[in-house]
């Protein structure tokens, strides 16, 4: 299931990175090549996707722990493959209208941020077939995968670059390579949740962001404080990582007149970075504790951020690359201590408030990034100013940093409490499944009971 799943979401990974710059590129085709146009509606456009997922994603939590994981799946890579058709659509409707174009674009977007649950139902299956103390080595190995994707879709749009395809036949390209991705799950992936194990309804009430959000006050007392506090950690890190995917195309065009060749080569170094420190995460997972790890990875980004806002030549960008590599090891960090604090079986519901938080604070990203940037490259700003949304990344950076470290100061002997906690609650949820006391490896219920203590 894990060697599927890594699979799945190289490809998943390959085809969306691609999607990502293309849409970039065939909005600023829409709005004539002013980079400030093309920042402030791509800002709306990625901005509302986001928020449509912020508000369906935990449904598809909630559905992929009533249905199964693979349902789920399928669903999300279909309605992506529409957002790449609705994609070819606008650049046919664009000889006639602006707004009708702009319309369906925006259309696909929503549809595609409504299904999308892929990363949600990837984190769920690791979970569902994984121990604890396995799951940030295997979280570590399912963004390798993806930075290996990543690597493979910037490959992908620098040959279609190179061949002038277009944007209409790249597009076309990547929801094959959806349509594929959903076929190989079709196929290969099994179910990983047993049936006993599924909900009997839907609670609908957590069906909502409201209700999501509001699952991180739901476990044992013990716990509450500690993933509560958590939280705004996980916030400010996706916020920070919605920055190079929503302006770096239009701050490269600006400050170091970059085509979408050179972005692409970017993205290939960096798919290459990413992949190297996810792919060396167990062994810095076995080695360092997640919350460290946590605390090294943002504070990367206090470094990086404001020294490529004022860098001025092209080759400077890619000194930067190893900082946000190591940066990227925050979510997996942050995803792993959350994981390792509730029960084994809201690991789908955790990661559909997850989700939730992660779609909100891209959506927020993308708006303040995409206006930052529009503002500090038009006309009407006070000075002109490209690295505006890496200082504004920067000083949130800190900020994080600062958070963080006084919740792990203040929680640090809670964060492994939990799963005294976890083993007695699965002891128990084990008995009301069966009847006899049995845990999933067997065990009685007293030797489940004297790990608890």
């Amino acid at each position: 299931a894990v060697l599927v799943c890594c699979l799945s979401f190289f490809l998943w990974a390959c085809a969306w990175s691609t999607t990502v710059v293309t849409m970039q590129e065939l909005v600023q085709i829409l709005v004539g090549g002013d980079v400030a146009a093309a920042a402030l509606y791509y800002g709306l456009l990625d901005g509302s996707l986001s928020v449509c997922q912020f508000c369906c994603s935990p449904a598809v939590g909630v559905l992929c722990d009533r249905f199964g994981r693979k349902p789920l799946l399928l669903l999300s890579l279909l309605g992506t493959a529409a957002y790449c058709a609705a994609g070819v659509g606008a650049l046919v409707l664009a000889e006639r209208s602006f707004a009708a174009a702009y319309a369906l674009l925006l259309a696909g977007a929503c549809f595609a941020g409504a299904t999308a649950g892929e990363k949600i139902v990837y984190f769920a299956i690791v979970s569902d077939v994984s121990k604890a103390s396995q799951r940030p080595r295997l979280f570590g190995i399912l963004g390798a995968s993806m930075g290996v994707g990543l690597i493979c879709g910037a490959l992908v749009g620098f040959a279609c670059a190179l061949l002038r395809l277009g944007a209409a036949y790249t597009l076309l390209l990547t929801a094959a390579l959806f349509l594929a991705d959903a076929a190989l799950a079709a196929l290969l992936l099994r179910e990983s949740l047993p049936r006993r194990l599924r909900l009997r309804a839907v609670p609908w009430a957590k069906a909502n962001p409201v209700g999501a959000v509001r699952f991180y006050a739901s476990p044992g007392h013990a716990r509450r404080a500690y993933i509560l506090a958590l939280v705004p950690t996980l916030f400010m890190t996706l916020v920070l990582v919605s920055l190079l995917v929503s302006v770096f195309l239009y701050f490269s065009a600006a400050q170091y007149g970059w085509a979408t060749r050179e972005v692409y080569l970017f993205m290939l170094v960096s798919g290459l970075a990413v992949a190297a420190v996810q792919l060396c995460s167990p062994v810095i997972f076995r080695r360092w504790p997640a919350p460290r790890v946590l605390l090294a990875a943002l504070a990367c980004r206090c470094v990086s951020d404001p020294l490529l806002a004022f860098s001025t030549l092209g080759w400077q960008a890619f000194l930067f690359v190893p900082f946000f590599a190591v940066s990227s090891l925050a979510n997996v960090a942050i995803s792993a201590m959350l994981s390792e604090a509730v029960n084994p079986r809201q690991q789908g519901e955790l990661f559909g408030a997850n989700a939730a938080v992660d779609t909100l604070a891209v959506a927020v990203g993308k708006y303040l990034f995409s206006m930052v940037l529009s503002f500090f490259t038009s006309s009407y700003a006070p000075f002109r100013f490209a690295g505006a949304p890496f200082i504004v990344s920067a000083a949130l950076a800190a900020a994080n940093v600062a958070w963080t470290h006084r919740v792990l100061r203040k929680y640090g002997g809670e964060a492994t409490a939990p799963q005294a906690e976890v083993v007695h609650e699965e002891a128990q949820e084990h008995v009301l499944v069966d009847g006899q006391g049995k845990g999933r490896s067997g065990q009685e219920l007293p030797e489940l009971a004297g790990q608890a203590l």
